[in-house]
């Protein structure tokens, strides 16, 4: 399908109207903030800019500004496809493991953290590689080519001639968690990707056999998910405890530290009105883990009370491993640790209680998930907050028509809205944003799994089977694609 120069140029008009509207947001919003920290009140800044300034997110104190970052975000791709050879941009995708293998090297032999420590003891910007490379135990001429590559994504610079140093990208490296994090992707994820093509090909042959047969297919535990075709057959949780495995086990939980910050869930206090509970509700949180989302919550909705559910062994380190804010909501009966499998269904005593489940599906097929949504629907909630991703497909990028084009920009501008159990417009509202990372989670949880990051039919759908109806979303400013979506039982 050809462009036409009237096609093309539709198409590049939309995108520089939406460019030009949201920088003019941003550019006043920074203006306003470069006020607001030369004025003395200062120091009485809001919860959501405290935690903006944290985390190094300019956009990130108001959800307007921070969606209209993500929509630029989205324009800036577009303009890309636009503009560039497509046949460049096939060859860029094609390519793109040399990239990660590049990111991969860096991680293990932690160069944003040389580069810094080096900078700092020499008083220079910038490290030359022969002296990086001593440190880091990476060949001379090859390193400077891994960092020149990893460069044009903004991670390290090259300042001149075989001198690098650290852009604010590459300084995310510095983090262990964050660098752990990365770690579960380049080194498990990309196992599970280099076998995706014989998965594939070996799962097709047997359903194909079996439906010639007239039977049901079965697979074998190593055709049950891509990774299991490299761990022989073990789910990954399952090779992860294995003994040979420890030291893969350890830099895993340490990542999962990591994934808080990469999702920016330190604003789900007032991402999510938790606030604006009544005081004592109960929220059961399923599969909570050791209790993080209650330290993000409690500390600005102390009103509330929680259940964590999860594994014995889990709630056992959850109490144990107590920090002090941790023991005191224990002790006031504000925090209770529980085990419970969210499998199985669940006690009388927290029915009627707001259920909360918190990254617990993902990584989990649909008849896994339909499970713990009817013992939870069972359990007579008031409602059901799911924080979860979100698959949001722009459907079009590209029409062969200038009012094509502009028909693919209005939905673009418009956002996801959900509809209210009344069947009109609710007021929850999705921003357009990149799809890239979001899709990458999904190839992610079905390479590691066989499940799947979910669409807005699919959750829907769902959650309708075990007994909800959404009715609420509230977006993650900060996240990859998270939201947390609001079910009501019927």
């Amino acid at each position: 399908m050809a462009s036409s120069p009237e096609t093309t140029l539709a198409r590049l008009s939309e995108l520089l109207d939406i460019v030009d509207a949201t920088s003019k947001s941003l550019r006043g919003f920074l203006q306003a903030e470069q006020r607001r920290k030369t004025e003395p009140s200062e120091s009485n800044k809001s919860f959501s800019q405290s935690v903006a300034d944290d985390l190094k997110l300019p956009f990130h104190a108001d959800t307007k500004i921070s969606g209209q970052a993500a929509l630029l975000c989205l324009a800036c791709e577009r303009i890309k496809q636009a503009v560039a050879s497509p046949r460049h941009i096939v060859f860029e995708a094609a390519t793109s493991f040399w990239t990660a293998t590049a990111l991969k090297i860096a991680v293990e032999s932690d160069v944003a953290s040389l580069i810094l420590k080096i900078s700092e003891e020499t008083g220079k910007e910038g490290v030359h590689v022969d002296i990086l490379s001593r440190y880091a135990k990476v060949e001379e001429d090859f390193l400077a080519r891994l960092l020149r590559q990893l460069s044009t994504s903004g991670i390290f610079q090259e300042i001149s001639p075989l001198v690098f140093s650290n852009t604010i990208s590459s300084l995310t490296l510095v983090s262990k968690e964050f660098r752990s994090h990365l770690g579960i992707g380049l080194y498990a994820g990309m196992n599970a990707a280099a076998v995706l093509p014989e998965y594939l090909s070996q799962r097709f042959a047997l359903a194909a056999s079996a439906d010639a047969s007239g039977r049901a297919a079965e697979y074998p535990p190593e055709l049950l998910a891509p990774f299991n075709l490299v761990s022989k057959g073990k789910p990954f949780f399952q090779w992860l405890q294995l003994p040979e495995n420890a030291a893969y086990a350890e830099n895993f939980n340490i990542g999962m530290r990591g994934h808080g910050v990469v999702e920016g869930l330190a604003f789900l206090a007032v991402d999510y009105p938790f606030v604006s509970l009544p005081a004592d509700t109960l929220i059961v949180d399923v599969g909570g883990g050791i209790g993080a989302a209650e330290d993000l919550i409690l500390p600005s909705a102390p009103h509330l009370r929680f259940v964590i559910q999860d594994l014995k062994s889990v709630v056992e380190q959850g109490v144990n491993d107590a920090g002090p804010n941790m023991k005191r909501w224990i002790d006031e009966g504000r925090v209770r640790f529980q085990a419970q499998d969210f499998y199985a269904p669940q006690p009388r005593e927290v029915e009627g209680a707001i259920f909360f489940a918190k990254s617990v599906f993902h990584n989990n097929p649909d008849s896994q998930v339909l499970r713990v949504l009817i013992n939870i629907r069972q359990a007579k909630p008031s409602k059901l907050l799911v924080l979860d991703r979100l698959v949001i497909p722009h459907l079009r990028i590209e029409s062969s028509t200038a009012a094509g084009e502009s028909e693919i920009y209005q939905k673009l501008r418009a956002g996801v809205k959900l509809s209210g159990e009344n069947g009109s417009d609710g007021d929850a509202e999705i921003v357009s944003s990149s799809q890239r990372i979001t899709t990458t989670y999904d190839l992610y949880m079905g390479g590691f799994f066989a499940a799947k990051a979910r669409t807005l039919d699919e959750w829907r759908t769902l959650l309708l089977q075990g007994g909800f109806r959404l009715t609420r979303l509230y977006p993650l400013r900060a996240s990859t694609g998270q939201a947390i979506m609001e079910a009501n039982p019927v």
